[in-house]
C-alpha cells in the first residue's frame, strides 16, 4: 500500500513538472504574450507596425486614414482635382492634427470618424458610423485586415459599400497617387 501511494505521488510530481515546463516553453516562444527583442509586447509591436498615414486606392480613392497606435482617424478628401484639395492633402499628411484643428478650407476635407482598433487588429470601434450625416451619436464596428503594406477596411459609413484598400502614403503606390492629385 505504501508503494502505491509513493507511485501515485511520483506521477503527480512528474505531471506538475511537465505542466510547468510546458508553460515556460509557451512563454519563451512568444505565444504567452511575452516581449519582443526590442522589449515591446506583441500587441505593442503590431500596433507600431501599422502606425502612420495610409491612402485609399480604390472606391474611396484619395481618402486618408491616420493610425497612431490603436487610434484611427478616417478623413474624406472631398475634391481630388483642385489645388485646394492638393494643399489640404499635403497638409493632412504633414501635420494631421494641425490641419484638422484649423478646419476644412473650401470644404476640401472632412473627418468622417475616429475610432479605436482592437488588440488583435481585426475590428475598429468607430465613434460615429453615420459618415456624411455626422450625428456623432452612433458608434459601430467594422472589420480591418492588416498585411505588411496593405490594410483592408470595412467602409461602414455608407450602406452596402465595399471594403476599401489602403496603402502607406510613403509607398511607391501611395506616392504615385498623391503626385497624380497634385500634378
Amino acid at each position: 500500500m505504501n508503494t502505491t501511494k509513493t507511485a501515485r505521488a511520483r506521477r503527480h510530481r512528474v505531471a506538475a513538472t511537465a505542466a510547468a515546463l510546458a508553460g515556460l516553453v509557451l512563454m519563451l516562444t512568444g505565444c504567452g504574450g511575452g516581449t519582443s527583442a526590442n522589449g515591446n509586447s506583441s500587441a505593442e509591436t503590431s500596433a507600431a507596425s501599422i502606425t502612420g498615414r495610409w491612402i485609399a486606392t480604390e472606391d474611396e480613392s484619395g481618402d486618408i486614414v491616420v493610425i497612431d497606435g490603436d487610434k484611427i482617424t478616417y478623413i474624406d478628401v472631398l475634391s481630388r482635382t483642385d489645388e485646394a484639395a492638393c494643399q489640404v492633402t499635403n497638409g493632412i499628411l504633414d501635420d494631421t492634427e494641425g490641419t484638422i484643428s484649423a478646419g476644412a478650407s473650401d470644404n476640401a476635407f472632412r473627418v468622417i470618424s475616429t475610432g479605436t482598433i482592437n488588440n488583435n487588429q481585426t475590428s475598429v470601434l468607430w465613434n460615429d458610423v453615420n459618415g456624411a450625416l455626422r450625428t456623432g451619436d452612433e458608434s459601430g464596428t467594422g472589420s480591418i485586415s492588416v498585411a505588411p503594406d496593405l490594410i483592408s477596411l470595412d467602409y461602414t459609413f455608407a450602406a452596402n459599400a465595399d471594403p476599401i484598400s489602403l496603402v502607406p502614403v510613403d509607398s511607391a503606390q501611395g506616392k504615385a497617387m498623391i503626385d497624380g492629385y497634385c500634378a
